[in-house]
C-alpha cells in the first residue's frame, strides 16, 4: 500500500524530466560469487542530476540501536521485523550502478548517485540514527505530504564538478530503462 501511494505522489510531485521506476529488480553477486536477488523499491532519475535509490517502509517504524534491529507496526498493531532499510537502499544504489557500468554503450564516467529511505506513515526523529543514517537520508510523513519534490531534489542534489561528477544524460536514462 505505502509503495503504490508513494508512486502516485511521485508522479504528481515531479516534473516530466524525472523518471520513476517502481520495484526495480536486480541480480547481483556476493563476494564469493553466489547470485543474490534484490530489488529497489524505487529508482528516481533525472538526466541532469543522476539517480536516487529509495526504500519505502510503511507502518510505524522502530529502530533499536542496541540490537541494530528494525521493525514495523501495522494497522492492527502487529509488529513485524523488517530488513535494515538503509542497507537495502544503499545496496540497490550500487547494484544498479554496477549494471550501468556493465551495459553496452556506457562510457566510463562518474555520475551522482544517492540513496534514501521514505517512511510515509511516521515521523523520523530530528537526529541521526547512526553514522550511516544522518537525518537527511530520511523522508517522513510530514515531508512526503508537504515537500516530496523538495526532499528528492535536496537528497539527490546536482553533479559536483569538483568531484568530477557528470550528468547522467538521456543515454544514462535509456540504460536505466533496460
Amino acid at each position: 500500500r505505502a509503495e503504490v501511494e508513494l508512486y502516485e505522489m511521485l508522479a504528481k510531485a515531479l516534473p516530466d524530466a524525472w523518471v520513476v521506476w517502481y520495484s526495480r529488480p536486480w541480480l547481483g553477486l556476493t563476494s564469493t560469487g553466489a547470485e543474490k536477488d534484490g530489488e529497489a523499491d524505487f529508482i528516481v532519475a533525472h538526466p541532469d542530476r543522476g539517480y536516487l535509490s529509495l526504500e519505502v517502509k510503511g507502518g510505524a517504524i522502530s529502530f533499536d540501536p542496541a540490537s541494530d534491529r528494525w521493525s514495523s507496526r501495522d494497522r492492527e498493531g502487529i509488529i513485524h521485523p523488517i530488513k535494515n532499510p538503509i542497507a537495502q537502499a544503499r545496496g540497490s544504489k550500487y547494484q544498479i550502478l554496477d549494471k550501468l557500468k556493465a551495459a553496452r554503450g556506457w562510457r566510463e564516467r562518474r555520475i551522482r548517485i544517492r540513496h534514501g529511505v521514505i517512511f510515509p506513515d511516521c515521523i523520523v526523529p530530528p537526529q541521526a540514527l547512526g553514522a550511516d543514517s544522518p537525518r537527511e537520508i530520511f523522508c517522513d510523513a510530514t515531508e512526503v505530504r508537504a515537500d516530496l519534490r523538495g526532499w528528492i531534489e535536496r537528497r539527490l542534489g546536482r553533479p559536483d564538478p569538483a568531484e568530477r561528477e557528470t550528468p547522467l544524460g538521456t543515454a544514462g536514462i535509456e540504460l536505466l530503462n533496460q
